[in-house]
């Protein structure tokens, strides 16, 4: 039988004196992206991609889903990828709501409409995290990584 105590006094004394090398920083476990859109075929096409870059992928249909499914997982949802304009619940929307729940939260916003249609706001389109729909996976892989701050 193992016997820990045993296996722990030896390894105490190989290593007496000696650093051990450990890692900087330890691997993150894959981080979480709530994707949320209403046409099935480009959710299926956005949660394949980020799927082969590594994310975990959570998926809602509208809005009003993807509040449901983010009040179950606080604090381990890493970003939310959304399209703006959705029945039940749009993006902006459900973001407001969702801000209330996870204050800082990262967002990345896609639409089919140019950015300044969606944000007519001054200052606002220029500032806020958008993809352009049609996308290709390199596209949104570059803006996937741009919104989790990491460099392009």
């Amino acid at each position: 039988p193992f016997d820990a105590n045993l296996a722990e006094a030896t390894l105490r004394r190989k290593t007496a004196g000696k650093k051990l090398a450990m890692p900087e920083k330890a691997p993150r476990v894959a981080e979480t992206i709530l994707l949320v859109e209403d046409e099935a075929a480009v959710r299926r096409l956005a949660k394949r991609i980020l799927t082969q870059m590594g994310y975990r992928v959570l998926e809602a249909s509208d809005g009003a889903i993807a509040l449901r499914i983010a009040a179950g997982h606080v604090g381990e949802i890493d970003l939310v990828l959304t399209d703006v304009a959705m029945p039940n619940l749009g993006g902006r929307g459900m973001v407001e709501e969702l801000r209330e729940l996870s204050p800082g939260i990262r967002v990345l916003f896609m639409s089919g409409y140019p950015r300044e249609e969606i944000f007519p706001e001054k200052g606002v389109a220029g500032n806020t995290p958008y993809l352009q729909k049609p996308f290709t996976s390199e596209t949104l892989s570059a803006e996937v990584r741009s919104a989790l701050g990491y460099a392009r």
